[in-house]
């Protein structure tokens, strides 16, 4: 039996095809490099990256590893920060080269930030060796890890942004907590097994062992643990 539609036209087949293409375009395309800055190059003012890459092997289906890079005119360089799985002191600055990804693949630029906004995150990854409250501590689930460092580097410098739903461990709050989001629209309440986040800019998401089910309203998306589904945030 074909599985052209006579009626309507259509070949079902190929139109699920098209649909699977469409998606993995739109996952693939939620973050790049060709847009933003690049470390070759030298801003004349402040800048900063939040930057996203995979993991290795089958972590790559759900979890990705995000930091921080920043350009200091003052010294005519980039730095890169971010924590990594150690004994103590897990914040590191300058530990890989900014453009190294993690074992999975290439970086990508989630986010770009110039000016004020720019030096609020340069000023709190310099002060986060000191302050951020996991400095000391890394666990890959449920956290704290990378990714619940890049989250509170956003909230403590307010750029009113997020990370994706493959971001493992940004939304942890303890056994179980509760607060505003990195977004500065929106609360959540968490734990480790069943959280809830919902916001004008975070949308509704629902996490189940941490990883993330959702929707974006304004920028309409549907959030999975494999990554979004829909228009760039």
């Amino acid at each position: 039996m074909s599985t052209f539609d006579r009626k309507s036209g259509r070949n079902p087949r190929a139109m699920a095809v098209m649909f699977a293409v469409l998606c993995a375009v739109a996952v693939a395309g939620c973050g790049s490099t060709g847009a933003y800055t690049q470390v070759s190059d030298s801003p004349t003012e402040c800048t900063a990256q939040l930057r996203s890459a995979t993991l290795p092997g089958w972590l790559s289906l759900f979890a990705d590893h995000n930091w921080f890079v920043v350009y200091d005119p003052s010294e005519e360089a980039w730095h890169r920060w971010e924590v990594w799985v150690k004994e103590k002191e897990c914040v590191v600055k300058d530990f890989l080269h900014p453009d190294k990804g993690v074992g999975g693949g290439p970086y990508r630029i989630e986010r770009e930030w110039r000016g004020d906004a720019a030096r609020r995150i340069s000023d709190t990854l310099e002060t986060s060796m000191a302050e951020y409250p996991h400095r000391d501590t890394y666990r890959v689930w449920p956290g704290p890890n990378c990714n619940t460092y890049a989250n509170w580097i956003l909230k403590e410098s307010k750029t009113s942004s997020d990370l994706g739903p493959k971001g493992i461990g940004k939304d942890y709050l303890g056994l179980l907590g509760a607060g505003t989001t990195s977004t500065r629209t929106g609360v959540q309440l968490e734990s480790p097994l069943v959280g809830l986040r919902i916001g004008l800019d975070d949308g509704v998401e629902v996490h189940v062992l941490c990883l993330t089910f959702g929707i974006d309203l304004f920028t309409p998306a549907i959030k999975t643990p494999l990554g979004r589904l829909g228009f760039p945030e």
